[in-house]
Parts: C-alpha cells; structure tokens; sequence
C-alpha cells in the first residue's frame, strides 16, 4: 500500500530540510548572541591609508569578539569607521580621553573606540587604553607605540573591552585583566587571550543582562547579580590588594544598593555614584552612566600599563 504520493514526499523532505536547518541556526548561538554597535575611530595622526586602518581595526574588533563571545554571547560588530581631530597639546591620558568623548559621539550605535597615534612614548609607565567605568561608551587606545605587536594591541582591546563588561584588575599572569602588559606573553604563538576564573564569572553575568535584559547603563543589574558580581570583586580585592579598582567596584555596588533602599521602586538610572578618590593613587572608573551636558569628567579606570623599559 503507497502511504505517500510522490508530491508528499517532496514536501516531507523539504519540511525536515527546513527543520534541519533551524536547528543549526538556533544551536549555534548566534541566534542568541546580542550584538553591540562599534564605532570606530582613529585621530588625524593615523599614518596608514584609509583603507589599511579600517582593515587593521575592524579585524581586531572581530577577534577581540570571538575571544569574549564564548563567554557571555555578546558580539561586538562594527557599526561604521569614522575619524576625529585629537588635542595634540595634550599628553595626560585622562584629558586625551575626556577631549575624545567631546568629539565622538557613540549613538546611534553603543560603543566609541578611539584609536589614537598622536602620542608619542618615551621611558616609563603609559596607559595603552582606558574607560571610565563598566558600560560606559567611550573607550581609547593608544595606537602609536612601535614596540607593542599586534598580538599586544589585541590583548588591550580585550581588556578594556573586558572593563566594559565590569570586569575588573586580576593579580593572574596569564589573565588578560592584569593590569601590566607588554611582559612579552602574547607575543608567543601558544598564548591564548583569557580571563580569570573571578572576571569570566563578571562579564558573563553582566553580558547575559545586557543580552536578556537589554540594560543600558551598570545601575540597571537585578539585584541578585549585583551580589554576584561583588563576591568576586572581594576575591579580586584580596588577591590583589594594591590595586584600587576592584574596591572601587565594590563601593559602587554598595552605593546602589544603599540608593535603591532610600529610593524604593524607582528603576531609572540614578546619577553619578562612583567615590571620589585621591588624585596621587592614580586613575578610577567614573560615572557609570553618561555624564550630563555640563560635562565633567573623572579620572578612568588604571591599566593596562606597558611597563618600564630596561636600561
């Protein structure tokens, strides 16, 4: 006895195609990644064709991606490639990034990320990139260090990148979020760009928010990751006692927590909340959100440093 007519077997076979097909989209975990808009930019002192930066940068952009993705299914993609005029008086990081933040604007997409080569570095200590604080959306990288590889310049992306998604400063070797690079370990063809046990824990909290959520601005996590996310800043804080930003972390949580129990049911982003902190110990993360158009902006989160050369 025929079951089928031929007709019905076509469109059994193309109804399990279909399927088949569906099923690979919805497993691969792109179907659920968020994507995150990128600007990029690069200052007037950019010295390779238009064509050779965008190529250079946009390939950073998507490996630094690849790299975080796993962890947490947020995809950075490139929104468009744009230019703008830096200070060149200035030589302090924090002015350089405070002038960027005046002159790019993230919207319409979620992310500027400045590249800049107007710096030029002598002996000592530099900051490679900075952010003032998780999610928000300037970052920028000091492009013009001829002794940083490809490799390096990566590993900085990442980690500020990292920054981005509250990750904070580990005192682990191997983990992208220490806050000195330039050590010589990306350079070798083995390294793989990682995080540490504490912050993989943080940007996958915080990504799966971002993803789920849809949470614009760090004051917007559910209370419940806020509690998660501060136990493993108290680990980082002990494991790397000197360093101010995961105790800066820490007081944030603990300023929202104290807002949101004065200001019960309230769910829109509060204003700045980050302490203040001694100009002598260095860099700290900012606001958490924008700042409002009387713009006055703090010092960033320190790191990564390329450190001291030898003489």
């Amino acid at each position: 006895m025929v079951l089928f007519s031929h007709g019905s077997c076509i469109m059994t076979r193309m109804f399990v195609l279909l399927i088949a097909v569906f099923s690979v989209i919805l497993f691969s975990g792109d179907a659920f990644a968020k994507k995150i808009q990128v600007k990029i930019y690069v200052d007037e002192e950019e010295p390779a064709t238009r064509a050779v930066w965008e190529k250079r940068l946009g390939d950073r952009v998507r490996r630094a991606s690849e790299i975080i993705k796993p962890l947490c299914d947020i995809e950075f993609v490139v929104h468009s490639y744009n230019t703008w005029k830096s200070d060149n008086t200035q030589t302090e990081f924090s002015k350089s990034l405070t002038d960027f933040q005046k002159k790019a604007p993230p919207a319409p997409a979620s992310i500027s990320i400045g590249f800049s080569s107007q710096y030029r570095f002598t002996r000592g200590r530099h900051h490679l990139g900075g952010i003032r604080g998780p999610l928000n959306p300037w970052i920028l990288i000091r492009e013009s260090n001829p002794k940083i590889t490809e490799a390096e310049r990566l590993e900085v992306l990442v980690h500020e990148l990292g920054h981005y998604l509250g990750a904070a400063h580990s005192p682990l070797k191997n983990s992208v979020m220490r806050p000195v690079v330039g050590d010589g370990q990306a350079r070798a063809k083995k390294y793989v760009i990682s995080f540490d046990k504490e912050n993989g824990e943080v940007v996958r909290l915080v990504g799966r928010e971002i993803r789920d959520l849809d949470i614009k601005h760090y004051v917007q996590l559910t209370p419940e990751t806020r509690r998660r996310i501060r136990t493993q800043y108290q680990r980082l804080a002990i494991q790397l006692p000197k360093d101010p930003v995961a105790p800066l972390f820490i007081k944030v949580i603990d300023a929202l927590e104290k807002r949101q129990r004065q200001t019960p049911g309230k769910t829109s982003p509060p204003g700045p909340i980050m302490p203040s902190f001694p100009a002598d110990k260095g860099p700290v993360p900012g606001p958490i959100i924008p700042p409002p158009p009387k713009k006055k902006y703090p010092p960033i989160i320190p790191g990564p440093y390329f450190p001291k050369p030898e003489s």
